[in-house]
């Protein structure tokens, strides 16, 4: 960019030039103090922008600006004065200055430059677009085959708004032939459905000659398509309007992908929310499921043995219900693992059940099934997508069914589904009475961002999703559907009959006791603090209790007979694996134990870099961590 500078003031030369190039890096500005040379440099050309003082000695008020004007004309000029009043500056304008600006404001310099530039750009585009259609005027015939087959919509209206020209391009977008509109008005295909863009847009064709931003229009089919849209009015030789030059983008692709990525990081700031409030939460839970053995082993009451187990249970619920929130905020990495898809199904069942207008009956048949190493988040996404799908097809009420059982396929039965594969499987059907499928839209249905929902009512992602779910797991999908009779999706993922699911194999144990060993419990909350010291002293083993890391710190100089250390991971001031670290210095032998309500398991092991023996989250049954605590020292012993 270069810019020529008149003042015959060359500390106000350098003020000014101090201020562009600190702003505009790459600005290439040339100074002159007097005409001679202000009129070498204009002869010279190859600038941008002329910016010139108002009173300069041997030049009358406006000549520079004439001066300009006559050897590089359409080249921005704009005057910088500190005695320039409103009436010149109005005169200035009026013969031609771009803008001006006082040197006592001269902050109003860079955006006053910026501004032109952009300006001179814009009306330096217009031309060539309006010289590049006069020569595809004179030659229309030779360059007709390359509009036509242009990528963009390319259409020209006259000054009375029929269809000239409508290339290739315009009809895949808007799905209209040139035959069907050329020569007549297209009156409902090329108007926004955003009414004040029309006159938006006529305004500046009479003003400026041209327009460009987006719009929303709509296919013949009546799908809504979005587009970046230049107009242009074309002139001929005599300067006079002769048509309009109309270049659409189509962007819908590229807008839904805006839309999505919008909405993930939402979701993103939902996840961070969920991992705060769980921290809270986790911590208001552990002390109920701490103490609910306790308060049983103190009480014979039928009656309050049942309120214990009742609150022992809905505590349990709440807990589940944080790790829930908890996996679905951390996303759907990591690695399958062995499940029981019924416990999935059910959790779906209640959401449905408390969840979806009265008018639809939600039915199931859940029996034993085969074990499905799964990402458990993944099967909660495909089944929410396919049960919201089938809730959407009975807008006046109907029937869902969630069905699972076990199937062995055999090669008959595989050749029949398409992708279909031999070996057991676990077969998940979810089934509507709704509207169906049209058959003509049936093979599009997984394409991503195909809808038939309204605006704002879908985003054509969910069942595309559901497709590379069941796919990543190594299963296809069998789709049955009938128009005004309802939908059958039946999902079959591949199962091990050998396998034994983890959460089968929980059975009533008694909690292993200590053997008087010392162990160290550090945790900022007094509550959990007293529960777990009061826990472990009932088990057998004795408890040291601090309430932060320094109490930890001195309980580990005076007592070197500590076993285990179990310690919070969010404590203020000193985090627990910063306290983790100075206690392996001190206690070399302990076994070092982290619990937290918030941190991610394997980010922490990751962390602590083999310094934790064991990680176990909160909230937890007084077992887990008995378990776990005569687990590791079991090692230490060995």
């Amino acid at each position: 960019m270069k810019i020529l500078h008149l003042d015959d003031s060359p500390e106000d030369l350098e003020i000014v030039q101090d201020r562009l190039v600190g702003v505009f890096p790459g600005c290439e500005l040339t100074s002159v103090l007097g005409q001679t040379e202000f009129k070498r440099a204009l002869d010279e050309g190859g600038y941008d922008l002329v910016l010139s003082d108002y009173h300069i000695p041997g030049f009358n008020d406006l000549d520079a600006l004439r001066m300009a004007q006559e050897v590089c004309p359409g080249v921005p000029f704009i005057f910088c004065s500190g005695t320039i009043g409103e009436d010149k500056a109005i005169e200035a304008m009026r013969e031609g200055a771009t803008d001006y600006v006082l040197k006592q404001r001269l902050d109003r310099l860079v955006p006053a430059v910026g501004r032109a530039l952009k300006e001179s750009e814009e009306r330096r585009k217009r031309r060539e677009v309006e010289e590049a259609f006069q020569k595809i005027q004179a030659t229309l015939r030779e360059q007709n085959e390359i509009l036509t087959r242009a990528r963009d919509s390319i259409i020209i209206l006259d000054l009375e708004d029929r269809v000239k020209f409508w290339n290739e391009g315009a009809a895949q977008l808007l799905g209209w032939k040139a035959a069907e509109v050329v020569n007549r008005v297209p009156e409902g295909i090329l108007e926004s459905d955003t009414r004040d863009q029309k006159g938006e847009i006529k305004s500046r064709l009479l003003s400026e000659g041209g327009w460009s931003g987006p719009l929303r229009l709509t296919h013949r089919d009546g799908r809504t398509v979005f587009v970046e849209a230049r107009v242009s009015v074309v002139r001929n030789e005599r300067g006079e309007p002769q048509a309009r030059l109309v270049i659409l983008t189509d962007v819908t692709e590229k807008k839904a992908l805006e839309e999505q990525l919008f909405r993930a990081q939402r979701l993103e700031s939902l996840g961070l929310l969920a991992s705060g409030i769980s921290h809270d939460l986790n911590n208001i839970l552990a002390p109920i499921l701490m103490a609910a053995p306790l308060l049983r082993k103190q009480e014979s009451d039928a009656g309050h043995l049942r309120l214990i187990d009742s609150l022992e249970r809905s505590a349990a619920r709440g807990a589940d219900m944080v790790q829930q929130i908890l996996a679905f905020a951390r996303g759907v990495s990591g690695e399958p693992q062995l499940i029981q898809l019924k416990h999935v199904i059910r959790d779906l069942l209640k959401l449905a059940y408390s969840t979806f207008p009265q008018s639809i009956k939600v039915q199931e048949d859940i029996g034993e099934l085969w074990p499905v190493r799964a990402n458990p988040t993944q099967m909660h996404q495909l089944l929410l997508n396919l049960c919201v799908n089938a809730r959407d097809a009975m807008p006046a009420g109907g029937t869902l069914r969630l069905s699972a059982e076990n199937k062995l396929i055999d090669v008959v039965q595989a050749g029949a589904i398409r992708g279909g594969r031999t070996g057991p499987h676990v077969v998940i059907e979810v089934a509507d009475t709704g509207t169906g499928i049209p058959p003509q839209i049936l093979e599009r249905i997984w394409e991503p961002f195909f809808t038939t929902k309204g605006e704002s009512k879908g985003t054509g992602l969910g069942l595309s999703t559901v497709r590379g779910i069941v796919e990543n797991h190594h299963g296809f999908i069998e789709l049955r559907s009938e128009a005004g009779k309802g939908t059958s999706f039946r999902i079959y993922l591949p199962a091990d009959e050998a396998l034994i699911a983890e959460s089968a194999s929980r059975h009533p144990f008694e909690a292993p006791r200590g053997q008087n060993e010392v162990v160290l419990i550090v945790d900022d909350d007094p509550t959990i603090r007293e529960l777990l010291g009061a826990t472990l002293t009932d088990h057998g083993y004795r408890v040291l209790l601090a309430r932060d890391a320094t109490e930890a710190i001195e309980h580990a100089s005076h007592a070197r007979d500590i076993a285990c250390v179990i310690t919070d991971f969010g404590m203020p001031e000193i985090d627990g694996l910063t306290l983790l670290r100075v206690l392996k210095r001190l206690l070399p032998a302990a076994k070092l134990i982290l619990v937290s309500g918030h941190a991610d398991p394997s980010e922490a092991q990751r962390e602590g870099g083999g310094l934790i023996a064991c990680f176990v989250a909160k909230p937890f049954r007084p077992e887990v961590l008995l378990g776990t605590i005569r687990r590791v020292l079991s090692v230490t012993s060995a």
